[in-house]
């Protein structure tokens, strides 16, 4: 009997898995649906507008009417690059790892972000990490250095990484803006300085931050961001080698 009794809770047990990873699988699908419909529709309109605003930008009949197109132009350029990245994180897993998103590609898309920051990588070259692992690493450092640009210009910034226990650990942190230090502790993630405790810790300044949340979640890590001393954190923790539901 009691035999009997162990092979139904681990018949339970597994049948209880497999509906989890059914309803995980069909998150993904639909997160890969809207994504699909969100880059067919509002790209095109998007588009359109950037296309309107460059006529307007040559055929007003005021200076002021073809500064204003051009004004238009440059914000519309700016939403399409934003909503391919923000549809990069619900796009399925083939196409999310496709193309640059490893940690060899963080030096370049450091130097290339316009934010004063310095990389730490504690990682050993011999280390493997996965793919999903990796990519979604990638894109919590670019979104927070596309937050810093945007919400804090000029501030200094540091990038650091390191392994404990088969978790990656990720940290972006950035001083006050006109260049102030950076949060102290950075350079030891995991161990940096605690994020300040208050209404909205965790959501951070973009829905991007959202999106990569859900991503480290559905890989069985964690992200969280927060004002940290006088600025700001980031901090994600990824499992070594993961893979999203229905990868």
């Amino acid at each position: 009997r009691r035999a009997l009794a162990e092979r139904l809770t681990e018949a339970r047990a597994a049948l209880a898995r497999e509906h989890r990873l059914a309803e995980e699988r069909a998150a993904v699908a639909e997160r890969a649906r809207l994504a699909r419909e969100m880059h067919d529709i509002v790209s095109h309109h998007v588009s359109r507008i950037a296309v309107e605003a460059g006529a307007l930008s040559v055929t007003a009949a005021t200076p002021e009417a073809r500064r204003a197109g051009v004004r238009i132009g440059r914000i519309s350029s700016l939403a399409m690059t934003e909503l391919r990245d923000t549809l990069g994180v619900l796009r399925d897993r083939e196409t999310a790892v496709s193309g640059p998103g490893s940690l060899a590609d963080l030096p370049s898309l450091v130097a290339g972000s316009g934010v004063d920051a310095s990389v730490t990588d504690r990682v050993p070259p011999s280390v493997e990490l996965g793919a999903e692992t990796e990519y979604a690493a990638y894109r919590t450092v670019q979104e927070a250095l596309t937050n810093i640009v945007r919400h804090a210009p000029g501030a200094r910034a540091e990038v650091a990484l390191a392994l404990r226990d088969d978790v990656l650990l990720v940290e972006i942190a950035n001083g006050p803006p006109t260049g102030g230090a950076p949060v102290t502790g950075a350079l030891d993630p995991g161990e940096g300085p605690g994020l300040v405790e208050g209404p909205g810790l965790g959501e951070g300044p973009g829905l991007g931050l959202v999106g990569l949340r859900e991503r480290a979640a559905l890989l069985g890590g964690s992200l969280e961001a927060g004002p940290a001393g006088y600025g700001f954190l980031v901090r994600a923790r990824l499992p070594r080698s993961a893979t999203a539901p229905g990868g």
